[in-house]
């Protein structure tokens, strides 16, 4: 018999709730909260989602918890329950609080939100590769910003500039672009972060380059190229002085 471990160990259970208890259990101690109940793959466990958060929930003990692993099995048992609700908040996406980089996207153009920081390598990389297919309207592609180098000022005076899209172009092209601060960059930096947040950031995902595919809804986490070509089904080229 599969044993779950679940951060602690977890005492024998010899009864379980039902799906409609532990949903009026819930809905009882988050009375302003939207929730769902599902029964877990190992009884007598469920999952419960709390306004877009996923946990494991224990009846016989009355306990939640964050991750489920188990002995047999490599990875988070509740990490595709969280992928689960990233996918379906993708149709839901307002790109108005996004850089609008595509400026003339072909019909039927695939929409690919990009999660970058200015100062990261494999962001520069991965939208040196977007970017080629965005300026032929293949990919009609969108820019957000999650400054995990640190440096918040460089985002909002990006968002500053007359033209976010290209002076975000010359900074990965290792131009000198004299950015300047303005309170609309700071509140449409936070406006790109909450949206992060919505989509998975810290709870499915932490670095960038984070690459959202909006008609797919697929997403790759990281610079690996040639499964973003797979998805938008064009053929894999290296982005000129990317690493190889």
């Amino acid at each position: 018999m599969k044993k779950l471990l679940l951060l602690i160990l977890l005492p024998l259970l010899c009864f379980s709730a039902t799906k409609e208890e532990v949903l009026k259990l819930f809905k009882k101690r988050f009375p302003k909260q939207t929730i769902s109940v599902r029964e877990f793959k190992y009884k007598p466990y469920y999952v419960v989602e709390v306004d877009g958060s996923v946990f494991l929930f224990d009846p016989n003990n009355n306990l939640v918890f964050l991750r489920a692993f188990s002995l047999n099995k490599r990875g988070d048992l509740l990490k595709p329950y969280r992928e689960e609700l990233v996918r379906k908040s993708l149709s839901k996406v307002d790109l108005t609080n996004f850089i609008h980089y595509t400026k003339s996207p072909k019909k039927g153009a695939q929409r690919v939100l990009l999660f970058s920081d200015p100062m990261c390598p494999h962001c520069k990389r991965a939208f040196k590769f977007l970017k080629g297919l965005a300026d032929n309207g293949t990919v009609d592609l969108y820019i957000g910003f999650i400054p995990v180098h640190g440096n918040a000022k460089q985002v909002q005076g990006i968002l500053c500039s007359k033209d976010p899209a290209s002076t975000y172009a010359e900074i990965v092209e290792g131009k000198k672009v004299k950015l300047t601060s303005c309170s609309n960059g700071t509140s449409e930096f936070f406006k790109q972060l909450i949206w992060a947040q919505k989509l998975g950031f810290r709870k499915v995902w932490r670095g960038v380059p984070a690459v959202f595919f909006l008609d797919k809804k697929q997403m790759v986490i990281g610079a690996n190229l040639r499964r973003i070509a797979a998805l938008l089904g064009v053929p894999y080229k290296e982005p000129t002085g990317g690493k190889k």
